[in-house]
């Protein structure tokens, strides 16, 4: 009897998973504070900051059609729903293009957190996990 050769099956590659996690806290009044100038400079900045941290970190191949993206914030105060969400955008925005396609409900969806930290220690964490179509 002629030997067989072992069936070799490749395991599907892990699923992409990002994890930044920035020394600061975006304004919670994201769209509702001071001067449009000063706001569009806010968000500009955690923009730039989210994405210039997900290259260091590594970039999918391609960005993610269908991802999860979970948004901690580790504050002194807890803060208002709504103003968690608002205060997010600027910081989910920036992963368009380059970890996300979009961050329509199609593409990606939402989750957000709050932990409690002493105060002037607050942080805020992005973690973005690709989903299966």
């Amino acid at each position: 009897m002629r030997p067989v050769a072992p069936l070799l099956v490749a395991s599907p590659p892990a699923p992409y998973r990002l994890v930044i996690e920035l020394p600061a806290l975006p304004h919670l009044q994201s769209g509702t504070w001071g001067h449009w100038a000063r706001r569009r400079k806010h968000d500009k900045q955690w923009r730039e900051w989210v994405g210039l941290t997900a290259r260091a970190m590594g970039l999918p191949p391609a960005p993610l059609a269908r991802a999860h993206v979970k948004v901690v914030r580790f504050s002194s105060v807890q803060p208002d729903a709504d103003n968690q969400v608002a205060a997010a955008k600027p910081l989910i925005d920036g992963l368009i293009g380059l970890v996300i396609v979009d961050d329509s409900p199609m593409h990606i969806t939402r989750e957000y957190d709050w932990f409690r930290a002493p105060p002037r220690q607050g942080k805020t964490v992005v973690v973005v996990e690709e989903r299966q179509a």
